[in-house]
């Protein structure tokens, strides 16, 4: 029962806050503080007192506060930004759209299905049943039915959100921390009751309505002039919505293929990586386990190269407040990323030296303080070139003056395809508990996994290693949130198209079968197949192009709240606007053709006899 209500939680170790106190430098970063509010307090009065209290603290203690900003939020924005928000919103739009398919796609059916059973309720209005006898098991249908499809969905979700949830464990806690409780049950519960009286209601009032003189003399269903209105009408509606679906799907596809050009100034495949952690000895300058470890790992046959960062390319670091040598003072704080790296790190990810040089083996505790720094640093800090001899402090007062000795690519792309600016320091002159290999090897990395736990502990039998895994993998599970909300964008807008294309089969098809005998006439007196065919698409086509051009409309709108999530491409990508139609209008002419070639392979005399 915990699995399928979405208990899906990870394992969790608390730990007395002297351990916390007691770890290396670097270990951890950053300090979560909870507390109550006051009655009658607000946030705002909350972070102006946090704000003075920490400036007296910052006087105080300089040198612990120049790399830490403090603020005070609420809990919801603390688990929920704005561009969170812009995707929880689209989301739930989506969802919404993709609901009213198929409650539009149902309503359609049922209202076809009334049609076709015209002469059994007249029938039972003959015998003497009322309108509400009538009508009762006609809503009993649609609830019936949406119990059923609101039972399935909830299992599908339980399922769909425990594959979203062990995607993305390692990442964030999005769909972990999302749970099938009693307010999710409640609402699904009250929506199977609501769509039945909205959406079924219409349908069963139309087909309660029976004309005993007509009804009971017909020997097929016909289709009313208002009855295919309003069919058509529900048809545009069916497209309209999965215009919307399909824009954002189709956008978002487009992103995808964007996101996985970032960051492209670095090797990706063949690579191996790992995580070390050395809380006890990493920052040690009595610890030999790294140098020892890499010339173990380089050792290994099929091995091109090893090297240990602090972060992997795509990966968040550490934020470090930087001051240029002889900058003017701003209010601005340059904030930049900075990662510790062995010499070789370069040459096994071949990220491009650009000026300079890079970081050689003697560049260790005793030499000259250096760092590297990358093209986008450079052009944000000294826009006017020559970076290479250039220094700069980092944290301020106090902090340690770096020189510049080489500039080299970007591995770190913000979401709109800009670089982040980072710099990067030896190992040698900035140890580090936690590191990183990177190592290019020959064949497939997932298969070394063994031969890198083996060197491990060819060094220290009591050292732990975790994530073993290609680059690829590791990369792919950086962004693990990035393609599960796309991946759901993507699912939705699938199923709109599907819903749309039966829906409009289904009414095509309805429309055929009752219009059959015309369809005999005008064939027996002479019309040619083609002729047919063509009057069909003609008006299953017309209602689906006035539908897409209202979607459009829609779509344009959607498309306004996609700005913090498409990488790469305009929100409003014109060629997703002119694909998108095409595709929709292609699954509209395959619907429609198969119902307009069963109607050309009517028998004219079958046709005229059952007329």
């Amino acid at each position: 029962a915990d699995w399928l209500l979405g208990g899906l939680g990870g394992s969790v170790l608390w730990v007395p806050m002297l351990l916390y106190r007691a770890a290396p430098p670097g270990l951890y970063g950053s300090l979560l503080a909870t507390v109550r509010l006051a009655p009658g307090a607000s946030i705002e009065q909350l972070q102006a007192e946090v704000a003075a209290r920490w400036e007296t603290l910052a006087q105080a203690y300089p040198d612990v506060a120049r790399n830490w900003r403090v603020a005070a939020r609420s809990t919801q924005d603390s688990l929920v930004n704005e561009g969170a928000r812009a995707v929880l919103l689209l989301l739930t739009i989506i969802v919404g759209v993709v609901l009213l398919i198929a409650c539009v796609n149902t309503a359609n059916m049922m209202l076809a299905r009334g049609a076709r059973r015209s002469r059994e309720l007249a029938v039972r209005a003959a015998l003497g049943a009322g309108r509400r006898a009538i009508l009762r098991p006609l809503l009993a249908e649609s609830l019936l039915l949406s119990v059923a499809a609101t039972t399935a969905g909830l299992a599908a979700s339980a399922i769909l959100l425990r594959v979203l949830a062990d995607m993305t464990r390692e990442t964030d806690a999005i769909f972990t921390t999302a749970q099938i409780d009693g307010r999710v049950l409640g609402f699904s519960v009250a929506l199977a009751l609501l769509a039945p009286l909205v959406f079924g209601l219409f349908p069963a009032l139309r087909s309660s309505r029976t004309d005993l003189s007509r009804n009971l003399g017909e020997r097929s269903a016909g289709s009313g002039a208002a009855l295919g209105r309003v069919r058509s009408v529900l048809v545009g509606a069916q497209v309209a919505l999965a215009m919307v679906a399909l824009v954002v799907g189709g956008l978002l596809i487009r992103s995808g293929a964007e996101l996985q050009q970032l960051g492209s100034e670095h090797r990706q495949e063949g690579v191996l990586t790992a995580s070390l952690l050395r809380p006890d000895h990493g920052t040690s300058s009595t610890d030999d386990f790294f140098p020892r470890f890499l010339d173990e790992v380089n050792g290994l046959p099929g091995v091109t190269g090893a090297a240990l960062a602090s972060e992997l390319p795509r990966r968040s670091a550490a934020v470090r407040a930087v001051e240029p040598e002889g900058a003017e003072p701003t209010e601005e704080v340059r904030r930049v990323y900075e990662s510790v790296i062995t010499h070789d790190y370069l040459k096994v990810l071949e990220i491009p030296l650009l000026e300079g040089r890079a970081f050689e083996p003697g560049d260790g505790p005793d030499a000259v303080s250096v760092a590297l720094v990358t093209r986008g640093m450079a052009e944000t800090l000294w826009p006017e070139g020559d970076v290479v001899g250039r220094r700069f402090r980092v944290g301020g007062d106090g902090g340690p003056w770096l020189r510049i000795v080489g500039v080299v690519g970007d591995t770190k792309l913000r979401q709109d395809g800009s670089a982040i600016p980072q710099f990067y320091r030896p190992f040698g002159q900035a140890p580090r508990p936690a590191m990183s290999l990177v190592a290019g090897v020959a064949g497939n990395p997932e298969a070394w996994r063994e031969a890198i736990r083996n060197a491990v502990w060819a060094v220290d039998p009591d050292q732990p290693v975790d994530a073993v895994r290609s680059l690829r993998a590791a990369e792919f599970q950086d962004m693990s949130v990035n393609w599960a909300i796309f991946g759901l964008f993507v699912l939705f807008a699938f199923f709109a198209l599907v819903m749309a294309a039966a829906g409009i089969y289904g009414v095509v098809s309805y429309s055929v079968a009752s219009r059959t005998p015309e369809f005999g006439i005008r064939i027996a007196l002479g019309a040619s197949a083609g002729s047919v065919r063509t009057m069909i698409l003609r008006q299953g086509i017309g209602v689906v192009a006035v539908g897409a051009l209202v979607g459009l409309g829609g779509a344009w709108l959607a498309a306004g709240l996609m700005s913090s999530m498409v990488v790469g491409v305009s929100a409003r990508d014109p060629l997703t606007f002119a694909v998108v139609p095409l595709l929709l209008l292609g699954v509209a002419v395959a619907a429609n053709w198969v119902p307009a070639v069963r109607a050309t392979r009517v028998d004219p005399v079958r046709a005229l006899r059952e007329e």
